[in-house]
This record gives structure tokens, C-alpha cells and sequence, in this order.
């Protein structure tokens, strides 16, 4: 049993050493891509949706894409703190800001 939970903090470091704070626009979708293949299924679904639909990201509620994804809100919050997020809307800030430009 500890095996399992000294890996599992394991691979949390090493998740958390390969976030990158200040990520613009161009280095999340570049993070998403690269590991979108590694990820659980319902976060791939996710990071697809993101991928996929940046506009919505940004202009959507969090509830509205998980409406449109058939996905809890849960999982799009499970999906930005594993790319090193507090939270969905700190992801959603990012493509907002891309979107103004």
C-alpha cells in the first residue's frame, strides 16, 4: 500500500516540475498536445474541447462546455491544476486574453 502512494506522490512531483508559470496562449495549447495522449480519457476529452474550440473556452461558462462536452464541470478544473492551474477560469483567462488580441 505505501508503494502505491510514495508512486503516486512521485509522479506528482514530477508533474509539478514540468509546470510552467506565466503560460501564454501558445505554450498551453503547446502543453496540451504533447500530452494529451497521456492523459485519462475524460481529460483528453477535455483537452480536445479546448484544443478544439478556443473561443468557446473563453467566452463560454465552465458549465456550458461541460454541457456541450457531456462532461462534469469537475473535470475541466481536474484537467487546468494538472497543467499547473488554480482553477478552470485561470486556463480560461489565458484564452480570453489570446482572444482580445
Amino acid at each position: 500500500m505505501k508503494y502505491f502512494y510514495i508512486k503516486k506522490c512521485l509522479f506528482q512531483i514530477l508533474d509539478l516540475m514540468h509546470k510552467i508559470p506565466g503560460m501564454d496562449h501558445a505554450t498551453l495549447q503547446t502543453a496540451l498536445s504533447e500530452r494529451i495522449e497521456n492523459l485519462p480519457a475524460r481529460l483528453q476529452v477535455v483537452a480536445r474541447w479546448v484544443l478544439d474550440n478556443p473561443a468557446d473556452v473563453a467566452l463560454l461558462t465552465t458549465r456550458e462546455q461541460a454541457k456541450r462536452t457531456g462532461l462534469a464541470p469537475a473535470t475541466f478544473t481536474r484537467l487546468a491544476q494538472r497543467l499547473g492551474f488554480a482553477g478552470y477560469d485561470d486556463l480560461r483567462a489565458i484564452h480570453a486574453a489570446a482572444l482580445r488580441r
